[in-house]
């Protein structure tokens, strides 16, 4: 049984939402059709969002926008709950989207907005995780990257720059696991209140690099040369 001073009965929500490319066709003008704007090009894949594990006693949960069916309206919006947070408990989630475009894509930035009060636990949540891209039917995948012990501030910069500039091909997923972590000095709990936050990704239509565009032209060569041999 936890003692009383160890537990913090608040809630900590985060709330992922995935964002195509007709939110940055105003920054960037030109790249794409003017068909592909209202189009929504990634999605959440709700079987594979889930909690993979948790401390003993703190509620962890992921949740989507639903109709009074019980259906889900809508997989660009994921929110991850955590409820009886104490010191030193900490809740896992994996979130995974796919491209269901038929083009390219890759993220521009993830961008993080704090719903908080001065004395929310913000300071005392740290997060770990790591970032996969599953390739070919979920054959093989490739890891972006890893992080440990960031602190809430640091998170979007640290998921931007483990992903920017990485190709999602049509069909493929992207996969985050995120361990959020409280600190484990029950002292510094006293007095603090829950807090919500969103995240978001950003995803843009990629383009090859110049010595991406460089080393496929070199194979297309090479390719016809043993042709003609």
């Amino acid at each position: 049984m936890l003692g009383s001073s160890k537990r913090l009965l608040s809630i900590t929500v985060i709330a992922l939402v995935l964002i195509g490319l007709s939110y940055t066709l105003s920054f960037q003008e030109g790249f794409v059709e003017a068909a592909l704007t209202n189009a929504t090009l990634i999605e959440l894949v709700p079987d594979e969002c889930k909690v993979i594990n948790t401390s003993k006693n703190l509620e962890a949960g992921v949740s989507f926008i639903k109709d009074e069916f019980g259906n889900i309206v809508d997989k660009t919006y994921i929110m991850l709950s955590t409820k009886n947070v104490y010191a030193g408990a900490s809740a896992t989630f994996c979130i995974t989207a796919r491209n269901i475009s038929d083009i390219p894509l890759s993220v521009d930035q993830f961008t993080l907005h704090v719903d908080s009060r001065k004395d929310s636990i913000s300071d005392l949540m740290y997060f770990s995780g790591k970032v996969k891209i599953y390739r070919n039917d979920g054959v093989y995948y490739d890891e972006l990257g890893t992080f440990s012990n960031i602190n809430l501030a640091a998170l979007a910069d640290n998921l931007t720059s483990l992903t920017k500039y990485r190709k999602i091909d049509s069909g493929e997923k992207l996969v985050l696991e995120l361990q959020q972590k409280f600190s484990v000095d029950s002292e510094k709990f006293v007095g603090k209140v829950g807090l919500s936050y969103r995240l978001e990704p950003v995803f843009v239509q990629y383009f090859p690099k110049e010595e991406e565009l460089e080393e496929e032209l070199l194979v297309g060569n090479n390719s016809r040369d043993e042709n003609v041999s």
